[in-house]
């Protein structure tokens, strides 16, 4: 089954949250297609003639879909922005408001074409219906972080973050560089590297698309930095991203472990619970006092939830809990290894996360796929930020549902 065949076959449109405080910022809508979020405020920074910093939003889009986000712009006149003219982009709604932050969202619309099903619609609605009987029973989804933050035809980046933890700068940096999988069009470059450890070489002889891997590289092999050193030549948000993935992949595992044993819309006592309250999350534990209460609220503003392990994670004390230290410790890791003193964006204190993903107004049509000699699927569904459309098309089908051009592991 395949997702993204074309930019139109997956769509997204954000839910803002905008806010009139200060009205000291332009916010406007942006529909675009085939763009990356940061690769367009770059371009938009540099069409206004403003620092990117000046350009704030809620969350990355995907670059293989058409997506409408909304931006918030500081120190520019509406008719500059009226004028900028960029290939598969479209502006409007341009209104005063408050700068957008990441996070500052409810949720998104997607619609969805999944191609290629090798199954007859009869199949294909049993399917689906089981699927949707079962998230009514679960009162959602399982939670897990999707493909695509652990990379998909090179999943490294939580390997990545594993060593990073452990403080083995060296594993880390050759494992960004140049670990191989079969899927990746420059495996033989990475897999000379791999072998050599000729940085200057690499350095000439990798792509000018692999910007990321060789601005490390030249790090590395012509100022003499260290493999940590090397690191900060990135993006910061890709060096907490690397550390964030590993998280992912624990919490991914935690949560695994514990819905084998216990149904996810059932908790004990000592179980963490996030609660909805005033648009933020409140985290407070199950005891003997609020059981019955915390029960009639699960399928309403009440969550089960897993610890995102950092360097301050408090363990719910209950069988969730010791999965957490249990899993920790096959990783032959503690709280404070997150806590990194060499480098601060390679610490976190930790987070906690929903065991079970809600999402509403879910419906499907089923048809003849004009691209494929298959039947396709049109699913269209709201999520709250956060929780991955790839996964909740994952757990409906009961399969891997990956982009066009990208082959499973």
């Amino acid at each position: 089954m395949l997702i993204k065949a074309t930019h139109d076959d997956f769509r997204v449109v954000e839910s803002p949250k905008i806010t009139h405080e200060r009205d000291d910022c332009l916010v406007f809508s942006v529909t675009k297609s085939g763009w990356d979020t940061t690769l367009l405020v770059k371009e938009l920074a540099k069409r206004l003639m403003v620092s990117q910093k000046r350009i704030g939003y809620a969350g990355l889009k995907d670059t293989a879909a058409r997506t409408t986000q909304w931006m918030s712009v500081k120190g520019v006149d509406p008719e500059q922005l009226e004028n900028v003219r960029l290939p598969r982009v479209e502006i409007t709604s341009i209104m005063q408001g408050d700068c957008i932050s990441i996070g500052d969202l409810k949720g998104n619309r997607f619609e969805v074409v999944v191609r290629d099903i090798q199954w007859d619609a009869s199949q294909i609605k049993h399917t689906l219906d089981a699927s949707l009987e079962r998230f009514s029973s679960y009162n959602g989804f399982i939670n897990y972080f999707g493909h695509q933050r652990f990379g998909i035809q090179r999943p490294i980046t939580a390997d990545v973050g594993r060593h990073l933890v452990k403080k083995e700068y060296e594993q880390a940096a050759l494992t960004f560089l140049a670990k191989q999988y079969p899927d990746d069009p420059h495996a033989d470059i990475r897999r000379e590297l791999w072998d050599s450890k000729d940085f200057k070489r690499a350095y000439e002889e990798f792509p000018h698309s692999l910007k990321y891997e060789r601005a490390m590289l030249f790090q590395l092999g012509h100022k003499g930095s260290t493999y940590l050193e090397s690191f900060k030549a990135l993006p910061e948000r890709l060096q907490t991203l690397f550390i964030h993935a590993y998280q992912a992949e624990l919490f991914n595992e935690i949560v695994r472990r514990r819905v084998q044993e216990i149904p996810p819309n059932e908790v004990e006592i000592g179980d963490m619970i996030m609660i909805d309250k005033f648009e933020r999350k409140a985290t407070t534990f199950v005891n003997s006092s609020n059981m019955a209460k915390v029960r009639g609220l699960l399928r309403q503003t009440v969550s089960l939830a897993a610890p995102l392990i950092g360097s301050k994670t408090i363990f719910p004390r209950s069988r969730m809990g010791e999965i957490a230290r249990e899993v920790l410790t096959e990783e032959g890791l503690s709280c404070p290894d997150f806590e990194n003193h060499d480098h601060r964006p390679f610490s976190s204190t930790g987070s906690t996360r929903e065991v079970v993903g809600r999402f509403s107004d879910l419906e499907y049509t089923i048809d003849e796929d004009e691209m494929f000699d298959a039947k396709k699927c049109i699913v269209t569904f709201f999520l709250p930020r956060g929780e991955y459309a790839t996964e909740l098309l994952r757990q409906l089908f009961g399969q891997d549902v990956l982009p066009f051009g990208v082959e499973t592991q």
